[in-house]
């Protein structure tokens, strides 16, 4: 058979590496990840393994208990198997060990690397197909592994950052080398924000990288979406008598600056708002702000949810919700946000980086101050009562979905990884 010519060949076969990859259909980790790799399956199919390591910490408080966790490790790693999903994805999910100062975190690269060299050397993992191109998620972990690979297999990888803020890859001098050798050696290094591009060249003291891209993360249009019972007529109708619902979407944790956004609450009750928040997201936190809430005797204003599954929660935006409070101190990108505002929805954010690059039209939302209670409260006031917030809804929708889809992400990852495979295929033919 004649060798077809470059030009018709393509990518078929693609290996992803995501520690964040989600578990289930309520973990939100990574579900940037798994939502453009759905799109891409949809619209280019390909042969997609996911390789997604999770932590597995080993609890050292005496030799027993040493060889009681080594066992224990040693028992899920010989169970791991590919799993072949409904989606048409292969997901392969393994363990890697970690342990306060017996692993540090500034070796937890070698330990990932250890454990996905065992699992690969099993024999049911001879039969599936070898990449022709390697994507990471990530610069540490999956990126020093997807770079390793490409050296083994002479192909090319790619690396999407998400790390927000990009310093906490940098906490050791080894990391920051890791790091370092796989942002240079990537064909391609795609950042999620423009915020997130200037972080990586400030941390890394670089005056630029020639390889760094802007590619945002998209938002899934079968899910997120303006219901076609939403009014949009030419004015608002009244709803002086009517409390705003209020939601937040964000994991129980520091950076997310919960207390903010309790201080808040308060401040909107103290001026006699009348609204009610749902806050769904879970972290170590979840307790400490329960009781907050009691405290303060704000249970029938104040409602806190554990993570819903994506269907639900694109129901609860659509049908529970007036806007999105989202009072983070850093975001790499803010997938929330771009989903609530595909659902019609205005968002009030803190300025902490990522969003900044979404809410960029004054008829999408309110920016304000990092920890600014009053700011904060004072818009969520404003677009309580703004005339058009309602009628907005259509705009708002259209310009997210214009701008975000994951289909157009989707087919941008395509052309990149064409792109690089005619690349790899000009060199190799000199």
């Amino acid at each position: 058979m004649a060798e077809l010519p470059i030009s018709t060949r393509k990518v078929t076969s693609l290996w992803v590496f995501s520690q964040w990859y989600p578990l289930n259909n309520v973990d939100y980790n990574g579900i940037f990840v798994q939502d453009q790799l759905r799109a891409l399956q949809i619209l280019h199919p390909y042969n997609i393994t996911v390789f997604s390591g999770k932590p597995f910490k080993l609890k050292i408080k005496g030799p027993f208990s040493l060889w009681r966790g080594l066992c224990s490790f040693y028992a899920k790693l010989k169970a791991v198997r590919p799993e072949f999903r409904e989606d048409g994805l292969t997901v392969i999910i393994f363990p890697y060990l970690i342990s306060g100062k017996t692993i540090p975190i500034w070796l937890h690269w070698l330990s990932y690397r250890l454990s996905y060299c065992w699992i690969m050397a099993q024999t049911y993992f001879s039969t599936l197909p070898q990449p022709e191109l390697l994507h990471a998620h990530t610069s540490y972990l999956d990126g020093s592994l997807a770079q390793w690979l490409s050296k083994r297999f002479k192909i090319p990888y790619l690396l999407t950052e998400h790390t927000g803020p990009f310093s906490l890859l940098l906490k050791h001098p080894l990391m920051k080398q890791v790091v370092h050798q796989t942002l240079k050696n990537a064909s391609r290094v795609l950042a999620v924000s423009p915020h997130l591009a200037q972080d990586i060249l400030l941390q890394m003291n670089w005056s630029t990288l020639p390889q760094l891209k802007i590619l945002p993360n998209g938002v899934d249009s079968s899910l997120f979406y303006l219901e076609p019972s939403a009014f949009t007529g030419e004015t608002d109708p009244p709803t002086d008598a009517l409390p705003i619902r209020i939601v937040a979407i964000s994991s129980l944790d520091e950076n997310k600056d919960p207390r903010t956004l309790l201080e808040v609450v308060k401040h909107l009750r103290q001026r006699n708002i009348q609204f009610t928040l749902d806050w769904i997201g879970q972290g170590h936190m979840d307790s400490v702000l329960q009781q907050w809430i009691q405290n303060e005797g704000l249970e029938a204003q104040v409602t806190l949810l554990n993570s819903l599954p994506r269907a639900t929660l694109a129901k609860h935006l659509q049908q529970r919700c007036d806007l999105l409070i989202h009072t983070s101190r850093y975001e790499s990108f803010g997938l929330a946000i771009l989903e609530s505002l595909a659902c019609g929805k205005p968002v009030v954010c803190t300025q902490c980086g990522g969003p900044e690059s979404i809410l960029t039209e004054p008829f999408l939302g309110s920016l304000c101050p990092i920890g600014d209670v009053e700011s904060l409260s004072q818009a969520v006031i404003d677009w309580a009562s703004h005339p058009n917030r309602i009628r907005l809804q259509k705009r708002r929708s259209q310009w997210a979905l214009s701008r975000f889809s994951i289909e157009k992400l989707a087919s941008e990852l395509n052309g990149l990884y064409q792109e690089l495979k005619m690349q790899t295929q000009k060199t190799e033919s000199r």
